[in-house]
């Protein structure tokens, strides 16, 4: 019973995220092109497909990514919420007059994404700790992307100045961004390898032994 009942639970959400991550892309489309390179999007079906494929390490290598900055938001966003102003900067486009309900609802995955995808981790667990290597090609794949594709003037992924205001100079911006990136992949990372809840063990949990295939 209780196996049938995670199942159920990874598959809807996984469904749920992809829906959500497809419904953010589709309004790219009419309002911003560009914009369908942000992070947020491409985790959401990333995880969302992770769920449904049972995969803990696409998982995983996608919390490691967005775990950090996904936290900035969600503060940001009960800043707002209780004193009427951001506190980073990230979050003043979700209040904006115009900006459509379905947008509203795409976003607030920035808050509820990262819960559920640890929850899920619970289920399938952390069987490896190297999932920081797939999280680095992910994020120097979207990273070239987004320089490739998009305008400074977007500064989507933060790839062009700092998202939280902070000035460096233009020729060493690019190392900033990697350095910084990566120190987050691998704060979470070693994280999520140490919480003892996460961890495979062998020959335990036989009740969800079909999860542990990945």
């Amino acid at each position: 019973c209780m196996k049938k009942v995670v199942n159920i639970f990874l598959s809807v959400f996984g469904g749920i995220f992809i829906l959500l991550g497809v419904i953010a892309i589709y309004n790219t489309v009419f309002w911003n092109v560009e914009h369908i390179i942000w992070f947020s999007n491409i985790m959401l079906i990333l995880i969302g497909y992770g769920l449904l494929a049972r995969n803990s390490l696409l998982i995983s290598s996608c919390v490691n990514i967005i775990a950090i900055p996904n936290t900035f938001w969600t503060l940001d966003f009960f800043y707002y919420l209780i004193f009427g102003k951001g506190l980073f900067g990230l979050i003043d486009y979700f209040f904006e007059p115009g900006w459509l309900l379905i947008n509203k609802i795409v976003s607030i995955q920035h808050v509820t994404i990262i819960p559920l995808a640890i929850i899920s981790l619970y289920f399938l667990k952390v069987k490896r700790k190297d999932s920081w290597k797939l999280s680095l090609i992910l994020t120097s794949i979207i990273f070239f992307m987004t320089r490739l594709f998009t305008s400074p003037e977007g500064n989507i992924n933060c790839v062009y100045k700092s998202c939280l205001q902070i000035g460096f100079p233009e020729a060493v911006y690019p190392f900033v961004w990697f350095a910084i990136t990566f120190l987050m992949i691998f704060t979470t990372n070693f994280i999520l390898t140490n919480l003892k809840f996460l961890r495979f063990k062998k020959n335990k949990n036989l009740a969800f032994k079909n999860f542990h295939n990945n």
